[in-house]
Parts: structure tokens; C-alpha cells; sequence
């Protein structure tokens, strides 16, 4: 390699993580959020439904949240016997369904 390739190297920014143990921080070459590739610089977290190992009901999915929270307004303007505000709610949650 030539000089002007490793002083870039050199120069890079470092990823500055904290060790634990020693109170020093990291020097590896830091990825463009921040931090290397050690400490969190390509994850791009769990995936989502079925493809996590720990899926098992659906419960807690984003589809299921929405579906919840639309019946629980429907509940709502039903005990408020606004009727007309409850049959738009399940017009809705109909067209959310299909």
C-alpha cells in the first residue's frame, strides 16, 4: 500500500466505545453511524413475525395492535351510543380486515 492510503487509514474515524474493564476507548475504524463493526455497527436488529425464533401467537404484531385498538374504539362509541361514529369504525376495520 502507499503512503496516502494508510495515513487515510490513520485518519479514519474511531468508534470510541468504552471498555468496561480498562475505561478505554475502542480504536477500530468506525462505520459511518459511529461505531465499528464489534460494537453494533452492521445489526439491523431481530427480524420481525415468523422469522424471529421466538414468534409464537402473533399477539404483539403491528396487525394485531391495529386490530385491537379499532375494536376498542368501536366498544367506545358503542357505550357512548354514538352509533353512526360506531358503523364508520367498522366500515373501517371491514375494509382493514380484507
Amino acid at each position: 500500500m502507499n503512503n496516502r492510503t494508510m495515513e487515510k487509514a490513520r485518519n479514519a474515524p474511531r468508534c470510541g466505545a468504552k471498555a468496561r474493564t480498562t475505561g478505554k476507548p475502542c480504536q477500530c475504524p468506525a462505520m459511518p453511524n459511529g461505531r465499528c463493526r464489534i460494537h453494533g455497527g452492521k445489526s439491523t436488529g431481530a427480524p420481525s413475525g415468523k422469522g424471529n425464533g421466538n414468534y409464537k401467537n402473533g399477539k404483539y404484531t403491528k396487525r394485531h395492535k391495529e386490530l385491537k385498538k379499532a375494536t376498542q374504539a368501536i366498544k367506545a362509541a358503542i357505550r357512548q351510543n354514538d352509533h353512526d361514529k360506531a358503523d364508520r369504525l367498522i366500515d373501517g376495520l371491514e375494509t382493514m380486515l380484507e
